[in-house]
């Protein structure tokens, strides 16, 4: 190796939380180093440009360097991880060669976001910034001008994905508002254990908040199966 490949500090791995998919709730601080970006990676679905990446792109200059994780849409957990371990040597040669990489992710990075798959792989030998940004959650509750929290409440966040009982257990508390996210195929199985709870009748439902395509309806009112981009707040009971 010679002195000049020695002196290279390596580069930083930048997790850039995009929002929720209005670009206008993108941080000044996000669109700042995305618009001053030389590499920017992201992850997306086999066959799918990417939410984060599709927010981004306006605000991409010509000639950045774009690294994709491509994952299968029906992959397994460890299918899934597979494709973030094969992503990782490209990812480490760019950070070795001193270049920043900032990485796309919806909303905010470390809440259900991609970004932590990337970090948890490199954060022992690289230097990892986060910059945080507005949620989903956040976005769903202003779409329907829901007060998520207030006084001594608590506030969960539960995946549709859960077993019915483990979601049955979550929705006892009544002095809890909660937030129903990854709706999909799962929104039949949501809608019964919120009636067993007493909480269908004040549930709400959004799909894609902030964007054009944003929906929003009573949860009770919604039919079939909806997309996988949508949530249900069921808010808590209020004495005050």
């Amino acid at each position: 190796m010679s002195k000049s490949e020695a002196a290279v500090k390596p580069g930083k791995l930048i997790g850039l939380s995009m929002g929720p998919g209005a670009p206008d709730l993108m941080t000044v601080r996000a669109r700042e180093v995305l618009e001053n970006a030389t590499v920017v990676a992201h992850m997306h679905a086999s066959g799918k440009g990417g939410i984060a990446f599709g927010i981004a792109k306006p605000f991409i200059r010509q000639g950045t360097l774009v690294l994709a994780v491509t994952v299968p849409m029906a992959a397994t957990s460890a299918e899934r991880q597979a494709c973030y371990e094969h992503a990782m040597p490209e990812f480490r040669a760019e950070l070795e060669q001193g270049r920043d990489i900032v990485f796309l992710c919806e909303g905010d990075s470390l809440f259900y976001g991609s970004f932590q798959y990337v970090q948890d792989r490199l954060i022992e030998d690289y230097v990892v910034e986060v910059i945080p940004g507005v949620t989903s959650v956040q976005a769903c509750g202003a779409a329907v001008n829901l007060a998520l929290t207030r006084g001594d409440e608590t506030f969960q966040v539960l995946p549709a994905t859960l077993p019915v009982g483990a979601l049955a257990a979550r929705l006892r508390d009544p002095r809890a508002s909660i937030a129903v996210l990854k709706i999909g195929r799962h929104a039949q199985k949501v809608k019964r254990v919120l009636a067993k709870a007493g909480r269908l009748t004040d549930a709400l439902w959004v799909e894609k908040a902030s964007t054009p395509e944003q929906k929003s309806a009573k949860f009770a009112d919604v039919e079939g199966e909806t997309s996988y981009f949508s949530m249900v707040l069921s808010p808590a009971r209020r004495i005050d």
